[in-house]
């Protein structure tokens, strides 16, 4: 369905001027403008639950009042967020912005000991949870730093949504220093990326967004991506400030998405590769009224875009490159895919790229480095900052990845790289997955082990390494197989390499 950008006309750039001039530069402003442009729409859908823009706007204002009145919210302040994918992250998010409150994104599956070592660091003006996080007396002494999202004690994120407005009370302009995205990734050490409140800095990618995807064509959105990791949460906001509707589960599982796709006849998905994969591979529902699907945040294998496009019967994946510090900066569309599946697209409109090895930058095309990225929305805007993914352009100006560049191995003299052999693997028609590290070899002095997951049929370890003779270099041929009957996962979808690096 094709629709009018009610955001780019001459209402709606009023309206914009307007919340801007009320709320100063924070978050609290998509609210704003969503109950300017949107009032009766549904804004999100959780539980059979409808809520529309303007319930969304009251109830932050609402949850923003009581936040400065009990815990004396202001700017300099800092508030820490660990909840999964519910509306009650979202009153929390928008709430905490209108006070004018720094705001720290926590992934709400940070161990207990990581968790601690955060909060000791820190030293939160205000800690809101969800309740099955489990917040140890030795944390904090104080337990009015914390506030959990629903309490039999009253004292409660619900509890406050439910005190009755305040008609006096508008919220001031306030311009809020920093989100600040808190992971603690496969290594339990807390990751930080900050970015401050721009509103000309995210220009850019968001009319790549509006361009290149053409979001605004369609209705509905289920971001089944967390909203503590910067894809997620940049999906929910496009999604609002556009005036979708926003469909959300607290945890991703395939069964419960696949019937929530087919029930709302949801059109935009975004997520990482591992879940299409899950959503592709599990039966029981369709996904026929899925018309744009937004792949980030780990690889996205070749083959798994001709299983999607085959079960879609069409092409609708585009494949999004970003990372926490730089951001969101390259896109493939469908088009660039069928061009050549691995590529991750080029840069966007205001992304500077170099590729550097031994000191060298901007290599020969088809030369491989590492993939250096400058932009004005990343969280160090004004310098380059190094991914740690390995890549290489080719002459018509397409990037390729060629993994990360600490999993580069060095095997008898020659430069191996895990990536290259998963996505031959994957080739295979009876494997689902594969996982490929590097493990020390007396002769060579590294080799490659290769774990697969198989597709229920039986496939031995003799018939694979007879099919890939013909298919990989001498190299590149695994020292070891090991079939699981699944990988181990991280909550934000990606492999969970130590983990994996831990079996025989």
């Amino acid at each position: 369905m094709s629709h009018p950008i009610p955001l780019i006309r001459p209402y709606g750039i009023y309206s914009c001027i307007g919340a801007l001039f009320r709320r100063g530069i924070n978050l609290s402003v998509i609210v704003d403008i969503g109950n300017s442009l949107y009032p009766e729409q549904t804004a999100i859908v959780e539980d059979e639950k409808e809520i529309s823009y303007q319930e969304l706007y009251r109830q932050t204002l609402i949850l923003g009042c009581q936040l400065q009145k009990r815990y004396s919210l202001k700017k300099g302040r800092q508030v820490a967020i660990a909840c999964r994918n519910h509306t009650g992250y979202v009153y929390a998010l928008f709430a905490v912005a209108s006070t004018g409150a720094d705001v720290y994104i926590v992934h709400p599956d940070m161990g207990n000991d990581a968790l601690a070592k955060l909060i000791h660091r820190f030293r939160f003006d205000l800690f809101i949870h969800d309740n099955e996080i489990n917040i140890s007396p030795e944390m904090i002494h104080n337990y009015d730093h914390f506030l959990p999202v629903h309490s039999n004690s009253g004292n409660s994120l619900a509890a406050l949504l439910q005190q009755p407005p305040e008609e006096a009370y508008r919220p001031g302009r306030s311009y809020f220093g920093k989100v600040v995205v808190l992971t603690s990734g496969s290594t339990g050490q807390a990751k930080i990326a900050t970015r401050k409140a721009s509103a000309t800095a995210f220009l850019s990618p968001f009319i790549s967004l509006l361009k290149q995807l053409g979001l605004h064509r369609y209705d509905s959105l289920y971001p089944a991506t967390p909203f503590s990791h910067g894809f997620g949460l940049a999906a929910l906001l496009v999604a609002l400030v556009l005036g979708k509707r926003v469909y959300l589960l607290k945890r991703f599982d395939a069964i419960h998405a696949g019937r929530l796709i087919e029930r709302y006849r949801i059109e935009v998905l975004t997520v990482v590769p591992a879940m299409i994969a899950r959503l592709l591979d599990t039966p029981g529902y369709s996904l026929s009224s899925v018309r744009c699907i937004l792949s980030g945040g780990d690889r996205l294998l070749p083959a798994l875009i001709e299983k999607a496009a085959q079960r879609l019967k069409g092409n609708y994946i585009y494949n999004l490159y970003g990372t926490s510090e730089a951001g969101f900066c390259f896109m493939a569309t469908p088009a660039a895919l069928t061009y050549q599946p691995r590529t991750i697209g080029k840069p966007l409109n205001g992304v500077k790229v170099r590729i550097r090895t031994s000191g060298k930058e901007s290599l020969p095309e088809e030369s491989i480095g590492e993939l250096c990225i400058k932009c004005n929305w990343s969280a160090q805007k004004d310098k380059w900052i190094p991914t740690g993914d390995l890549a290489y352009k080719d002459k018509k100006g397409y990037y390729f990845l060629s993994g990360r560049a600490d999993d580069m191995i060095v095997s008898g003299g020659e430069n191996i790289y895990p990536y290259e052999l998963e996505n031959i693997l994957v080739k295979h028609p009876l494997i689902r997955e594969a996982a490929v590290i590097g493990v020390p070899d007396p002769d060579f002095g590294k080799r490659l082990k290769a774990f697969i997951v198989s597709s229920g049929e039986s496939l031995r370890e003799p018939e694979l390494r007879e099919w890939l003779r013909s298919r990989c270099a001498r190299y590149q041929m695994p020292r070891e197989i090991r079939f699981l009957a699944a990988l181990p996962y991280l909550p934000n979808g990606k492999i969970n390499m130590p983990e994996l690096k831990k079996h025989p």
